[in-house]
């Protein structure tokens, strides 16, 4: 049966400083990045692992609601990890031999009882990734950052009446993001959309209507608006509301 974002809008409410890490010179090359440590939860990505599986790869989470950044960057092979507020460092074993260029498959980064398992092509495309939380069934929408395109992780909340709830997304430089948000009873809703000179356009299909979204990025804060509008058991609806989203990774 389709189940309407109506229904989750009404109870639901949808819809320090930065340290760059680069090389010393232009044309550093990726034998003189791998004798580098990085600091996980601040590096951006180089433009020696634009085209190849290492690199930055960003993501945002609901099952609750977190974000991720996952790192291979030289010797750093790690996954950094913010969940309700709790924020953690998983490490892996798996990647011993393995060198930016080549393909990922299942490698698993753990810490305690959080688990992520990881896999990507060699030239960096098709990120797949999978997170254990006891207590909680966790989805991800995870991108690659690119050194002219960097991501952002960004964690928001939806209101309409007196109801909201969290809706979260990855914005990647200013081209496009991919969101998700959770239905009342518990199925993920998907979302993608575009951006144009720090302007949000989402729109998607609820099952039973169109969602609209529209917003503006400034700084590490983004607003807007959204509609939605469809047909239930024959009868015409329309519901709106505002969105807030700020930065968290």
């Amino acid at each position: 049966m389709k189940t309407s974002l109506f229904k989750v809008i009404m109870p639901l409410g949808i819809l320090a400083s930065i340290f760059v890490y680069s090389c010393t010179k232009e044309d550093d090359t990726e034998d003189e990045i791998k004798t580098e440590k990085v600091d996980a939860a601040t590096v951006v990505a180089s433009s020696a692992n634009d085209a190849k599986s290492g690199g930055v790869y960003k993501g945002t989470l609901i099952g609750s609601t977190g974000s991720l950044k996952v790192v291979l960057v030289g010797d750093t092979k790690v996954a950094y990890m913010v969940f309700d507020g709790v924020s953690r460092t998983l490490t892996t074993t798996d990647l011993g031999s393995w060198a930016s260029g080549q393909a990922v498959t299942n490698a698993t980064f753990t810490s305690g009882d959080w688990k992520v398992v990881f896999s990507v092509s060699a030239a960096g495309t098709n990120p797949v990734i999978s997170i254990t939380v006891p207590g909680h069934t966790v989805a991800v929408a995870i991108l690659k950052e690119q050194s002219s395109s960097l991501t952002k992780s960004y964690e928001g909340t939806f209101t309409t009446g007196t109801t909201s709830s969290n809706f979260n997304f990855v914005l990647k430089g200013d081209t496009s993001l991919t969101g998700m948000l959770k239905t009342t009873d518990n199925k993920i809703v998907n979302f993608k959309g575009s951006v144009v000179s720090n302007k949000i356009t989402v729109t998607t299909n609820s099952g039973t209507g169109v969602i609209t979204a529209t917003g503006t990025v400034s700084g590490d804060v983004a607003t807007g608006t959204f509609k939605e509008a469809g047909t239930i058991n024959n009868v015409k609806y329309e519901v709106a509301g505002s969105w807030t989203a700020k930065k968290a990774l």
